[in-house]
């Protein structure tokens, strides 16, 4: 009995499910080619150049100095052979001059040096300024008591002329205090002693206006317990030298005087007392130590404003 078989399929009908066709003629395959690869799509995009490049070099804008003939660099006869350059911080004085730490001893040490250096012009300006204020005490003595003698009409006469040799008396001292500073400070700055130079005076207005507000300032302060007035002349020492080195106007220098006094507070309480010490021991010897106290303490009065304003001095 002969097994039927069934027939194949036409051409143009698919496989059955699950079979696998037979390969194209050649040994092809019939898949279609995979697409072109398109990348990374997480993947940076090709570089562009940098986008903000470095400028051009221009050379090296401190370029060593030429060579001079046989090494070495031209100029440099200071620098050691093999190139070294000495350490920093030596050669040269830093800001301000001096370096030790201002001390009230110091200053007086500078005052009694300078009075013996320049010890002729110092005493003629001494006896100078004690003969001025010889005649204004003369002028105050004939003022006030010409004025007492003229009985009971006197009485308000005296005070009129109380208050006119007073006021003689405030501005001349403080123009003699202004010559003493100008001749001080020609000192401090490394020049001797011009006796004309004392007698100088520039900026006479303001120096006058000056004093006479610290002199009333002071007396007002006398009237209410002393201590004010004390107070308004120790803190105003120093308004003539702001005057005359500076420049300053009398209420400025006024106000400099303060500010420079509060500034070293407790060292200006020292100098202070040291001021009085050196006028006291003056004093006790007959009078005549003044002539080397007064000069002595000017001297030292310089020394400290300059030094405290942090200004270099004259050895």
């Amino acid at each position: 009995m002969s097994s039927t078989q069934p027939p194949p399929p036409p051409d143009d009908q698919p496989p059955p499910y699950g079979s696998t066709p037979p390969p194209p003629p050649g040994g092809g395959t019939d898949r279609p080619p995979p697409p072109p690869a398109q990348g990374d799509p997480y993947s940076p995009p090709p570089s562009q150049g940098d986008p903000y490049p470095p400028p051009p070099s221009q050379g090296d804008p401190y370029p060593p100095p030429p060579a001079a003939p046989g090494g070495g660099y031209a100029g440099a006869g200071s620098v050691p052979p093999g190139g070294a350059y000495p350490p920093p911080g030596g050669g040269y004085p830093a800001p301000g001059g001096y370096q030790q730490p201002f001390s009230v001893g110091e200053a007086f040490g500078y005052g009694w040096r300078k009075f013996q250096a320049n010890l002729g012009p110092i005493l003629l300006a001494m006896l100078a300024y004690l003969a001025i204020i010889a005649l204004l005490q003369l002028v105050s003595y004939f003022l006030v008591g010409g004025a007492t003698e003229a009985g009971d009409r006197g009485t308000l006469l005296s005070l009129l002329m109380s208050a006119i040799s007073t006021f003689i008396y405030v501005v001349a001292s403080a123009v003699m205090q202004a010559g003493i500073a100008r001749g001080v400070l020609g000192i401090t700055h490394g020049r001797r002693l011009d006796v004309g130079t004392m007698f100088t005076f520039d900026n006479i207005v303001s120096v006058i206006v000056a004093g006479l507000i610290v002199g009333v300032a002071t007396a007002i302060g006398v009237l209410l317990c002393v201590l004010p007035g004390l107070i308004v002349a120790f803190y105003s020492q120093f308004y003539v030298w702001f005057i005359v080195d500076k420049q300053m106007g009398a209420v400025d220098a006024i106000k400099a005087s303060f500010g420079l006094i509060h500034r070293n507070l407790g060292t200006m309480v020292l100098f202070f007392l040291a001021t009085v010490l050196a006028y006291l021991v003056g004093a006790l010897l007959c009078g005549i130590g003044l002539l080397v106290a007064i000069p002595v303490v000017y001297l030292a009065q310089g020394y400290t404003y300059r030094r405290l304003q942090g200004e270099q001095v004259a050895p």
